[in-house]
Formats: structure tokens, sequence, C-alpha cells
């Protein structure tokens, strides 16, 4: 983590003589999330580097050698214990997603290296992603609940499970993920959104709202599972939250559509984005005019 400056050294403290705006606390400077060990980075910037090749890109010494680094990297750290995707501050544990993405990382590694992209040790990297994905169906995976769980050996969701489809780790219409997407919806679903968790203890304040991307992630997830019809008519329940630009904010308060959080926030408009275009695919071509307006305005200026 770096702040504008490319600082790394961000220590935290609480401004206890400030109230927030419209009495949001605690008012905090710098970020704890600093010193978080977050594994899913990995494979966020290997996958990314996997769609710059496909889309004519090309890998040189340096970036290919930085890429060898991070499988490295995950081959040796992965069984390591997280903080993960949403940065709970109540400890490390065994989250699903960070495992998940793990097994990302060196399945995009292996397939740079299939195509001449990167040099690296293959066989270890074929075994340990297997290794992980051994994990993932044995301690991530729930028979009682029919779902994969947030946490290895608990029976917790989060809505980052959504992505187990979304990356290609799961078939998005087998029964594991069918029935995870449908225990998500059950546990997080509000009002046609999505919270991102509620049955974890994070270390934080209670109380916020549903969170803008996982809706999002929701819709997609229906796209890849066939269920079209849904994933359109949530879309357009979900646009229906924005304002007048057709912004999103982090979060939207389920019971009354107000924005909550961080306002613009680029990675629910990431999600708009890949949800529009997910629909748009499966539907042959592109979004009908009054979407593509909404959408290319919310795109617009921050993303």
């Amino acid at each position: 983590m770096y702040d504008v400056f490319g600082e790394w050294r961000l220590p935290e403290k609480t401004l206890d003589h400030l109230e927030g705006y419209r009495r949001s606390s605690p008012i905090r400077v710098g970020n704890g999330a600093s010193k978080q060990l977050q594994l899913d980075v990995f494979g966020e910037v290997m996958d990314a580097a996997w769609v710059f090749v496909q889309r004519g890109g090309t890998v040189d010494r340096v970036t290919g050698n930085m890429l060898a680094g991070i499988g490295r990297t995950v081959v040796r750290r992965w069984m390591e214990p997280d903080e993960g995707i949403w940065e709970p501050r109540a400890g490390r544990q065994h989250h699903t997603h960070s495992k998940m993405m793990c097994w990302v990382a060196l399945d995009r590694l292996m397939r740079l290296a299939d195509a001449g992209h990167v040099k690296a040790d293959t066989q270890t990297v074929a075994v340990t992603r297997d290794e992980i994905r051994d994990a993932i169906e044995r301690r991530g995976f729930s028979q009682r609940l029919g779902s994969y769980v947030s946490i290895f050996d608990h029976e917790t969701v989060d809505a980052s499970l959504l992505l187990l489809a979304l990356t290609g780790y799961a078939d998005p219409t087998s029964a594991r993920m069918m029935g995870t997407a449908a225990l998500v919806r059950e546990r997080l679903g509000a009002g046609g959104l999505l919270y991102r968790y509620l049955e974890e203890h994070d270390g934080l304040p209670p109380g916020e709202g549903a969170f803008g991307i996982c809706s999002f992630w929701a819709i997609q997830q229906r796209v890849l599972a066939d269920e079209l019809d849904l994933a359109t008519a949530e879309f357009e329940h979900l646009a229906s939250f924005a304002n007048d630009l057709g912004l999103f904010a982090e979060e939207i308060d389920p019971s009354t559509g107000e924005a909550l959080g961080n306002f613009p926030q680029a990675f629910t408009h990431v999600g708009a984005i890949n949800a529009a275009r997910a629909i748009a695919s499966r539907m042959g071509a592109a979004p009908p005019a009054a979407r593509a307006d909404r959408i290319t305005t919310t795109t617009r200026g921050r993303v």
C-alpha cells in the first residue's frame, strides 16, 4: 500500500477531536491495512498480466522476472492465514477467497509460461496449484451447507465467494457454485442488494450498507449461470441506485437507497462495467441505448 506520494509507511492514528461527516467516526489518518497480509493481491496482478498479453501486450524481462517472483512467493506463502479482501481487524484467518486467488496467480502464471511470456518452474507451480484446489475443496466447502464458506472449516459466507465463478476457478453451473450463490443471496441479500458479509467479527464498529461491487458480482454470476433474464432485471434495479450523474458510492443503504461510504467509488463502477459487458456479451449485442448512456456516464469521471 502506498499513499499519493509513493510512501509506504502509513502509521494510523485516530483524531478523536473530529466528529466526521454526519458524525461518521472514527476519523483516522493513515491506514492500518498497510501492515496487513492480503494474499489475494497476487492473483489480481497475475490475472491482469494474463489479460494484458491476451490483448496483444508483451512482457519485458524485468516484468517477467517480477511475475515469476510473485509465483515463487505464492508457492511459499499460500498456506499462511491473512486478512483477506475485506481487511478485517480481528486477526488473520484462512480466507477461502485468498486461497482461490493464490490458485488464480499460479494458474495464470502457468498460462503465461506455456505461452512463452514468462520463465517459471512449471512443474512446481502446477503441483502447488493443485494442492491449493484440494485444500479449498476440502476445507473451504461445507457439505452440510452445500456451499463454499468464507473461512476454512467455518460455516460463514461472504460475497467474495461469488468470485470463484467469475475468475474461472469454479464451474458457474456446478452444484457447488450454484449452492454457494443461493446461500450468499439468502444470507446477505437485502432489497435486491448484497452485503459483503454479516456474520463475521471484523474488529470494526457494527453497521454498514450493502456493498455496491458485490451486488454487481451477483449479476455477473447470474449471467455465467445462464440466468440472463434475472441478471438483466437485477442490473436495471441496481442502476436505479445511481445518482443523477450515474455515479455510485461504495455502499448503498438498502432501506433508503442512500449512498454511503466513499463517493464516487471506482470499484463499484468497475463492477457496473463488468456486469454490463457480461450481459451484453450473452445477448450478443451492445446494451440498449438507455443503459449504454448510463454506463458511460457512470464511468466517465472516475475510472
